[in-house]
């Protein structure tokens, strides 16, 4: 059965370079990737410096998955993916979800909203960068009563890499980075708009400790980050939450979305300025 999904992954790498790169069939290759590891979503996402992530085959996701990858995300959501995170930091390579998140990431309202309500299990992504400015992922999926990915399907995804990687960087150039800009480049720069979160209201502290709650770190985690105590972490946590008016992590993701709809990074670089 593997030997058939392997030859389906092969003929859409030979479709891919017979038809010179083509939208329908890179969308083909990475559903053939997905199935190679059995997985029941896939997608492709660009990311680019001043411009909200782009979706070039969102036309063939299925309605759960655009569910799950919808308007809160593009708008701002994603500065708090940790595959967006990897992607910034220039990595490339293959990554397993549960390798590249903090410790309580599971119970941040981001996962909750782009993970668990549409029962997604586990996500491999392939980070690709295309450019200093510019890289892509793509992701495949698990859910329902799908298992976690064993080691067999990431040394598959992993073996693909290579031809992935190039026929994706072809498919790019073929595509002409101007019509990238043009088309998909609106909206605020929302980059700094994490790192300033809170920033006109909060201390420098409270500012730090909002992101890390925001990205899932635990109270343990976060003071090993900021080299302070778990009770000062734990006051700094009260004290935001309380000038923000909010109860828990949850309402803070609420304000953090909420915010970046009306941001305007030329008045304040804090979201929280113009929202308040």
């Amino acid at each position: 059965m593997r030997s058939k999904k392997l030859k389906s992954w092969n003929d859409a790498v030979a479709e891919s370079i017979k038809f010179g790169f083509s939208d329908e069939s890179i969308a083909n290759l990475i559903g053939e990737l997905a199935d190679l590891v059995d997985s029941h979503i896939s997608t492709m996402i660009i990311y680019s410096k001043d411009a909200k992530p782009y979706w070039p085959f969102k036309s063939r996701m299925s309605e759960r998955e655009w569910k799950s990858l919808s308007l809160r995300y593009r708008n701002g959501a994603y500065l708090l993916d940790p595959y967006y995170h990897l992607s910034e930091g220039k990595y490339e390579g293959v990554f397993c979800l549960k390798d590249n998140v903090p410790d309580e990431f599971n119970e941040t309202e981001f996962y909750r909203v782009f993970y668990e309500a549409v029962d997604v299990v586990d996500e491999m992504c392939a980070i690709i960068q295309l450019s200093d400015d510019i890289s892509a992922i793509v992701s495949v999926c698990r859910v329902d009563s799908q298992s976690v990915y064993e080691t067999w399907a990431f040394d598959y995804m992993y073996s693909c890499y290579s031809i992935l990687d190039v026929i994706v960087k072809k498919w790019w150039y073929e595509k002409q980075k101007d019509r990238f800009d043009k088309t998909v480049s609106f909206g605020p720069q929302l980059g700094c708009a994490l790192d300033n979160f809170g920033s006109s209201l909060l201390t420098p502290r409270e500012t730090q400790v909002a992101r890390l709650l925001l990205e899932g770190h635990s109270v343990k985690a976060q003071a090993k980050i900021l080299n302070i105590g778990a009770e000062t972490i734990k006051s700094y946590k009260k004290s935001l939450y309380q000038k923000l008016d909010i109860r828990s992590q949850s309402e803070l993701f609420n304000v953090f979305i909420e915010a970046l709809k009306i941001y305007d990074p030329d008045k304040s670089l804090d979201p929280l300025s113009t929202y308040l």
